[in-house]
């Protein structure tokens, strides 16, 4: 079942949206909520988590994340985001097209280096020299896109997952951090929306740990 981004929070909200009953606060009732969004495609931003770890391994799961990753698509990536520009804007008329493709391309241009930092509170992705921290409950805050436009940045780790929705007066753009279990590669699965768009533009960037 194909959810469009718009949806993150209306078709899947946190469980803070949920009224309080007999089993809205248990951990199967949360766990099946997590589970029927990650089939559908989406990520719930939980305003609390499932259930609390202990300490030491949730400092250790951040910790895992830490470090600098540098792109190692190549050209063969590049190419491929270049193609699936194309394809989204082919259906709109000539001058839509132009100024559509124009403005993904420079949206989509694969960033040299990521630096992420999970800390016990915060999550902190650094796209080249531009920095996002937010709150790593999920909780929205201001900021603004690399490209400079204002947007509501959403950041929640799941497993080896690290979401990241950013939303603007145009359109939600989602990336999703995957991390490899031996914490040496990092994919980063983008999917963009906007209301001018046929379709949501989706690709993946690969990059591998530097430090």
């Amino acid at each position: 079942m194909h959810i469009p981004l718009t949806c993150v929070e209306s078709c899947a909200p946190g469980v803070s949206t949920l009224e309080p009953g007999r089993y809205a606060d248990s951990v199967l009732f949360k766990t099946l909520t997590l589970a029927m969004a990650l089939s559908m495609g989406v990520a719930p931003l939980l305003a609390e988590p499932l259930w609390s770890a202990p300490r030491a391994h949730a400092a250790s799961a951040a910790a895992a994340w830490n470090g600098l990753y540098v792109f190692v698509g190549g050209d063969a990536e590049r190419r491929r985001v270049v193609a699936a520009i194309d394809e989204v804007v082919s259906s709109l008329n000539v001058v839509s097209r132009n100024l559509a493709r124009a403005r993904l391309l420079e949206a989509s241009t694969p960033y040299a280096a990521l630096n992420l930092e999970v800390s016990a509170n915060e999550i902190s992705v650094a796209l080249d020299d531009h920095q996002v921290v937010s709150p790593r409950s999920g909780e929205a805050v201001r900021t603004s896109t690399p490209t400079g436009v204002r947007a509501a940045v959403r950041q929640q780790l799941f497993g080896r997952s690290l979401i990241q929705v950013l939303h603007t007066r145009s359109g939600t753009r989602q990336n999703r951090f995957q991390l490899s279990a031996d914490g040496a590669r990092l994919a980063v699965e983008v999917r963009i929306a906007a209301e001018r768009l046929p379709h949501e533009l989706e690709y993946t960037l690969s990059y591998r740990r530097a430090d």
